[in-house]
């Protein structure tokens, strides 16, 4: 067996954890829970991912971003901020706890009111019931959930990639795919996607626990999570990322610039 020099080893290591940067693409197709205004929209931001901190900047046509959106996984931070106004946006870990809070008490209200209703009313709050309790781990019995790696093989772009599938068991019992991607283990990224869902509990912790499995990064693919706040609703993105390309990136680039205003609600 060949013994690796410390400077090869470092050298190995910087590959595994290099930063990316790469355009997302993405339709999206949002599909309400709780009222029936279903739209589509298409999405173009320059994405970006150090370690644990992604960040997408929408532009103008001339390039410039209007809004930069900003996760921190470790500190479980968002940060939203207006370039053109100097102002950011903020949810600390302690807000999404208390998002998770006001869900759970919003559960607990609809249950008491959803049989007083009838016909559409009653099957979209009873909907939202239950995916709200699936992806906070309330339901009685949890929803069985696949993750296949399929064996086949595809390069796009610059990358090997092999499509990974995760199924989850819906309402009436029938496996649905809540993730369909071209994944490559040649970059890293995938785990700043990943702790921003966890955050959001916008999949069942069954399915959140599958993600976990999965090395590298999506470079093509679809996948549906849900978002319990306000109408509640499901949100098909179909995302290509092919572009993306390892850069070294700069830390202070995930950083809010000192000049601009907190305008968060207290």
């Amino acid at each position: 067996m060949r013994i690796l020099t410390a400077t090869a080893l470092l050298f190995l290591a910087a590959l595994a954890t290099a930063d990316v940067t790469f355009t997302e693409k993405a339709k999206v197709t949002t599909s309400s829970i709780l009222r029936a205004n279903d739209s589509r929209a298409t999405t173009t931001n320059a994405a970006s991912i150090k370690g644990r901190k992604m960040k997408l900047a929408a532009t103008d046509d001339a390039a410039k971003p209007t809004r930069v959106f900003i996760f921190d996984g470790e500190k479980t931070l968002q940060r939203d901020t207006f370039p053109r106004k100097e102002t950011y946006g903020e949810v600390t870990a302690e807000g999404f706890t208390n998002r998770v809070d006001a869900a759970k008490k919003r559960v607990e209200d609809f249950e008491t009111k959803v049989e007083s209703l009838t016909g559409d009313k009653q099957a979209r709050m009873s909907n939202y019931i239950w995916h709200t309790k699936k992806v906070l781990g309330l339901l009685t019995q949890t929803p069985s959930v696949e993750l296949k790696r399929t064996g086949e093989k595809q390069k796009i772009g610059e990358w090997d990639c092999e499509r990974i599938v995760i199924t989850e068991e819906n309402a009436k019992g029938e496996m649905e795919t809540v993730f369909d991607c071209w994944m490559t283990e040649q970059l890293e990224g995938w785990n700043a996607y990943l702790d921003f869902y966890a955050a959001y509990r916008a999949f069942s912790p069954a399915v959140l626990e599958k993600m976990r499995e999965l090395k590298g990064f999506h470079v093509k693919g679809t996948f549906i999570p849900y978002y319990f706040d306000g109408d509640a609703f499901l949100e098909t993105n179909e995302v290509d990322n092919s572009d993306v390309k390892k850069v070294d990136l700069a830390a202070a680039e995930f950083e809010v610039p000192a000049n601009y205003k907190n305008t968060t609600k207290k």
